[in-house]
């Protein structure tokens, strides 16, 4: 079974491999074809889990939301483990936006123990780059998810990665994924420039841009994101949250850091000499930011 992340919260792998191919990736040829986890054994681990005290759960899996036993889909499992008692919080990374069921977007907007977070790769903005790319989505059904996502919750918290300077990629395609990201409104992103992986399809063509260009690509894309990262972490303002506490703050030993429920980083102050433990679950409202990082006061 997998060693607790902390003693409020633990990783639980629940599938290993990907069959997804993807031209620029390495993972299918090094872990194999995608094998889901026994969905007895999942819920087994979770529940002693929880019996130790973890109350946060975070589903791992290359397409975690492809999984699919005899006994449950993702949308059932998620189900099953949010019945455990003691579990307060259902994460999971990385989904593939293919596989965002009707099913799927119903638990997750309506399961109350189901964080509204989601890790959603795009990894490009054209529809050509990500067919060359063998991505398996498309623009259009990639923004579906996260309107659906949003619809019923604009805080839905949605992070992403994005590769730039992909081999082959115009600057009409790349303005495209600057437009998609502008569109898609990410709290945050992972912004990488590409890098041919030895072994995979994409390694084999012969690239059209150089260094420079992939960097002044991903500069201007990066410029982007922060603007709208900090314009979602302002939205927060003003909102009271229930805050997870993780662990002191980093800078001073007399804060404290939570994670909201869209998983926002959150520093606070205990008041009136209350003492409060990591895995505490705190009431907080953000009032502040200061750089990345938004700040709240305790509410008693």
């Amino acid at each position: 079974y997998a060693k607790l992340q902390s003693d409020f919260s633990t990783f639980v792998t629940i599938q290993r491999g990907c069959n997804k191919r993807c031209s620029y990736c390495i993972v299918p040829y090094l872990r194999g074809p995608e094998k889901y986890r026994d969905t007895n054994d999942v819920l087994t681990e979770v529940k002693m889990a929880a019996d130790k005290g973890v109350t946060e759960v975070m589903l791992l899996g290359q397409t975690v939301n492809a999984y699919k036993t005899p006994d449950a889909d993702f949308a059932q499992l998620l189900t099953n483990v949010s019945e455990i008692e003691g579990i307060r919080r259902i994460r999971f990374t990385s989904p593939h936006p293919r596989h965002y069921t009707n099913e799927l977007i119903d638990v997750l907007l309506n399961n109350p123990k189901v964080c509204h977070y989601a890790h959603i790769p795009l990894q490009s903005g054209s529809d050509p780059i990500l067919k060359k790319m063998r991505r398996q989505h498309n623009i259009d059904q990639y923004m579906s998810v996260i309107e659906q996502l949003r619809s019923k919750d604009p805080y839905y918290g949605i992070s992403t990665d994005i590769i730039c300077g992909f081999v082959g990629e115009t600057e009409a395609d790349f303005a495209e994924t600057l437009k998609v990201t502008e569109l898609a409104q990410f709290d945050t992103a992972f912004m990488f420039i590409y890098s041919p992986r030895k072994g995979t399809e994409s390694a084999k063509e012969t690239e059209i841009l150089t260094p420079e260009e992939k960097l002044e690509r991903h500069t201007r894309l990066v410029d982007l994101q922060n603007a709208i990262t900090l314009k979602r972490n302002e939205m927060m303002l003003g909102r009271t949250e229930e805050l997870l506490v993780e662990k002191n703050s980093m800078r001073d030993d007399s804060e404290l850091r939570g994670r909201t429920d869209n998983f926002k980083k959150v520093i606070f102050r205990p008041t009136n000499g209350r003492i409060i433990k990591p895995g505490e679950y705190v009431k907080v409202k953000l009032d502040d930011i200061r750089g990345w990082t938004i700040r709240g006061t305790l509410e008693d």
